[in-house]
């Protein structure tokens, strides 16, 4: 509200309680906070509009083949962020392989050997060990689903 504006309210309840008239100066007292509300309101709304539209922009910009669903910018936005966090927390596959070889190789107990002629229990329960210390979830895949798996030999 300007100061002039303030000022013209302030003589205008001033008068009305002169006359007597409190309640209508109570009214305009509400009157008055009700319209600076609303106008904050608008002026908010316009803020928030301008930046999901920055939102939107950033995401189309940023992440290619974004928007790739229909839910309007903050749900992408959340949708894109929370993807990239939890990758973040979580290794590839060659990048856990390569994590677990360097833990089991600084072990001081003795591990292995592993191949096909040995007991591999002792090797899962490494893997496990490994994947449980690191606070990582269980694979995704269930024990059937590991046994029909192909296994490439590598010369």
């Amino acid at each position: 509200m300007s100061e002039e504006t303030f000022m013209a309210a302030t003589k205008d309840v001033a008068n009305l309680v002169s006359q007597g008239k409190v309640n209508s100066a109570r009214a305009r007292l509400v009157n008055l906070v009700l319209a600076e509300r609303e106008k904050e309101r608008q002026a908010n709304e316009s803020q928030a509009e301008k930046q999901v539209d920055e939102l939107a922009s950033f995401i189309m910009r940023e992440w290619p083949g974004e928007p790739s669903q229909d839910e309007g910018a903050v749900k992408t936005a959340i949708r894109v962020m929370h993807a990239s966090l939890v990758s973040a927390a979580e290794p590839s596959a060659s990048e856990a392989i390569t994590l677990f070889m360097g833990w089991l190789t600084c072990r001081d107990k003795v591990s292995g050997p592993f191949s096909s002629r040995h007991h591999a229990g002792e090797a899962a329960e490494l893997v496990a060990e490994y994947y449980n210390g690191q606070g990582w979830a269980k694979p995704r895949h269930d024990s059937d689903a590991w046994g029909k798996m192909e296994v490439k030999r590598l010369a």
